[in-house]
């Protein structure tokens, strides 16, 4: 799994000393940022996070756009999905975990992270059995 992983320089750098899809069994790079990172695809998966402004949901600066790749990681592993994707988008009108893990899935995929599904109980509507 990459988050954001390109380093500032990483543009120039050969394969064999950066990130690329031949280093695990599948590689999944989350950009979220175009600033100091490596913008190309380089994952079996590549999934840019809000395009084409970067800008994260709850960030202030590139700094924290960058960091936002692993809040969004930690969100999904708890189960949380995000509707309202891009037209024609890869994973369909809801983005997840499934997404995420399903090797089926490859290329270059667009995401948006700014509308949550709420994916906790309503308690206010839950009846218990």
């Amino acid at each position: 799994m990459g988050y954001s992983s390109g380093g500032p320089d990483d543009e120039f750098r050969s394969e064999s000393k950066r990130l690329d899809e031949t280093n695990a069994n599948r590689v999944v790079t989350f950009h979220t940022t175009e600033i100091l990172g490596y913008d190309d695809p380089h994952g079996e998966l590549d999934l840019f996070v809000n395009p084409p402004d970067f800008d994260q949901p709850g960030t202030l600066t590139f700094i924290d756009d960058h960091s936002y790749a692993h809040q969004l990681y930690s969100q999904l592993l708890e189960g949380q999905s995000f509707d309202d994707q891009p037209e024609m988008s890869s994973v369909g009108s809801e983005f997840n975990l499934s997404d995420v893990e399903n090797r089926d899935l490859m290329g270059s995929v667009e995401v948006n992270t700014f509308s949550e599904v709420n994916t906790f109980p309503d308690f206010d509507t839950f009846t218990p059995v």
